[in-house]
């Protein structure tokens, strides 16, 4: 039976209820629906900690505490406490405690505790602890602690306990002189930053201070 109170907003005449509110009505096309569409696509259930974005997202994921965004993020994942951000990131996942940022990282990542910012870093990856930066920085690595820095830096890495950066981000100079000659304003350095380069000399990472 609707309820009714008067005035205020008028019920159509053809409706037979002319002149009085409909309550009923009115929380109906007032009201937001109770779910979202994510809710009803499969395993977007919002429970457990799991909030889904993305075609695919998130199927056939059975672990907890997950935030994925992007086409197939997180599918198949196995692991809890996961951020996965890109598409495909995250995907067949089994470790835990992973944060994937960018297409395609972390996809098949079987160890806990990594960090992979870029675009098919951490991909592979069997390490534990590692902080892979770079498009495809610890793609395939196998050491344990390792933090990888630039453009496929660890790639196939098997040294445990190492800092790596890839020599596309690490330029060799002959000397300091060298270096400090190439490494300024007027080249195109920025103000009040520090520039590492290989030093061919000492064999050593040395540093331009602008």
């Amino acid at each position: 039976m609707p309820t009714f109170i008067k005035p205020g907003f008028w019920e159509k005449t053809k409706k037979g209820y002319a002149h009085w509110l409909n309550l009923d009505l009115l929380i109906e096309q007032a009201s937001v629906p109770a779910t979202l569409q994510q809710v009803l696509d499969n395993n977007h259930d919002l429970v457990q900690g799991k909030n889904f974005q993305g075609t695919g997202a998130g199927d056939g994921n059975t672990g907890s505490n997950i935030n994925s965004f992007g086409t197939y993020s997180a599918q198949n994942n196995t692991g809890s406490n996961i951020n996965a951000f890109g598409s495909t990131s995250a995907y067949n996942n089994t470790g835990a405690h992973v944060n994937a940022f960018g297409n395609q990282s972390s996809v098949g990542n079987t160890r806990n505790n990594l960090n992979a910012f870029g675009y098919f870093s951490g991909n592979q990856n069997r390490g534990v602890n590692v902080n892979a930066f770079g498009s495809r920085a610890g793609w395939n690595n196998n050491g344990d602690s390792v933090n990888a820095f630039g453009f496929e830096a660890g790639r196939s890495n098997g040294i445990s306990g190492a800092t790596i950066f890839s020599n596309d981000s690490m330029p060799s100079y002959l000397n300091y002189a060298a270096a400090s000659a190439a490494i300024t304003i007027g080249a195109g350095a920025s103000a009040n930053c520090t520039y590492l380069y290989y030093d061919q000399t000492t064999h050593s990472i040395g540093a331009v201070r602008i």
